[in-house]
């Protein structure tokens, strides 16, 4: 039970919420948030029915018909628009977007409308954005710190198709962000020269199944523990002003993702021992190993790695029961205030194991013991290598969960 002054903050959001905008301008809406706001103590909720005798039957009705609301569905009778649990949907829409704007975003507390279950009524939910609850809670807490606005930047690939339009074709090597077909024939023909490439056309057509994935994990994790829904935006049409505004999850590599590829290229993004090269495909570097890293590498893969020098490569391998690598980078936002996060590898199963990983308190639980922080707050700049096992090889690639081989922390 929330103690006092807690109760006197939520009354607070409570009564900045009905006086926003999308609520004054819906009546029922409105009376459905005190309502459940005053009926709190209530341990299984309000089932629809009840809600229905407390709202439409009483003064709300009287209200909604002399009110200067304008024509918002939500104002009228439900007998004749919409069902109880259409209006909690209804609410439960409005408060996410409460919550992501700007006044939202600085709140301590977050207001949402669960789903009702089974045995179980309809009741408010209040989360504390300021302590975002688990081990996930304590990774993703800095996106949300000083009221930021976390979104997620993914990528969108160039793939060739043929002149019939029947075949498309991708290479892992050839990514350009905004491109003419004569710019990209040109560069495919340079590092592909068997190529023929008189009836391919560049194109923009899909993104890749495995961030697509990441991106739903990390975005259902933010509507659950954090109250909030997270923009999405295409990594290819993405400026520096949105980075500097916003605190941003990245997704993929960075040679299909270019405002990954810029992050990295910074001065901060340079300081990170752990890198997946935006050369060589499928290949990540470790700066200066070490013996931790090395005993972790041959304990996870059964094999020794092959010191050359100061910078150690790994090379992914797509065969049953092998491996691909992957970095969990966190640094500091190098065009605005607060940090930017990304998560990249070569293969998409993998960002998405890693994703799953992020947002899983039961996964982060198991890689504690092998130096996975607990402590609050989280590191503000940071890198993880993971190794992720890759499964049958049928008709999809198949990964397992991440192992963590590294963890390193730098100074801001």
């Amino acid at each position: 039970m929330p103690t006092n002054p807690e109760i006197r903050e939520q009354q607070a959001l409570i009564n900045s919420i009905v006086r926003y905008e999308e609520f004054t301008r819906a009546v029922y809406c409105a009376d459905l948030v005190m309502v459940l706001w005053e009926h709190r103590e209530e341990e299984d909720g309000l089932r629809a029915e009840d809600l229905a005798e407390l709202i439409y039957k009483g003064k709300s009705t009287k209200d909604a018909k002399t009110s200067k609301a304008t024509k918002d569905d939500a104002n009228n009778p439900p007998d004749s628009q919409r069902s109880m649990r259409v209006l909690c949907g209804e609410v439960r829409r409005k408060l996410w977007r409460y919550s992501g704007s700007d006044e939202g975003m600085s709140q301590k507390w977050c207001c949402v409308l669960p789903e009702a279950t089974r045995g179980m009524g309809y009741k408010l939910q209040f989360i504390n954005q300021w302590g975002l609850p688990g081990l996930s809670g304590a990774f993703w807490q800095a996106h949300r710190d000083d009221g930021r606005r976390p979104i997620i930047v993914y990528s969108e690939p160039l793939f060739f198709r043929d002149e019939a339009g029947t075949r498309v074709f991708r290479w892992f090597d050839v990514n350009l962000d905004e491109t003419t077909r004569d710019d990209a024939l040109q560069m495919l023909k340079s590092k592909h020269q068997e190529v023929k490439t008189e009836e391919l056309y560049p194109s923009y057509q899909y993104v890749l199944s495995g961030e697509t994935n990441a991106r739903q994990a990390i975005r259902e994790w933010f509507d659950d523990a954090a109250g909030m829904r997270v923009e999405e935006h295409n990594g290819r049409r993405i400026n520096s002003s949105v980075i500097s505004a916003t605190s941003p999850i990245l997704l993929g590599n960075p040679h299909s993702n270019r405002m990954m590829r810029h992050l990295l290229n910074s001065a901060q993004g340079k300081q990170g021992k752990y890198q997946v090269d935006s050369e060589g495909f499928g290949k990540t570097s470790v700066v200066g190993v070490t013996d931790p890293e090395e005993l972790a590498i041959a304990r996870v893969t059964g094999k020794k790695i092959e010191k050359g020098g100061p910078i150690t490569e790994l090379v992914d391998s797509l065969g049953a029961d092998s491996y691909l690598f992957g970095v969990v980078t966190r640094m500091p936002n190098p065009y605005g205030d607060g940090v930017v996060t990304l998560i990249s590898a070569h293969q998409t199963r993998a960002v998405e194991q890693m994703a799953r990983t992020l947002v899983t308190d039961k996964r982060l639980q198991k890689l504690q013991a092998f130096g996975w922080p607990s402590e609050k707050p989280f590191p503000g700049f940071f890198q993880a290598l993971f190794a992720i096992r890759v499964g049958p090889v049928n008709v999809d690639m198949e990964a397992r969960e991440p192992e963590l081989i590294g963890f390193r922390s730098y100074s801001d």
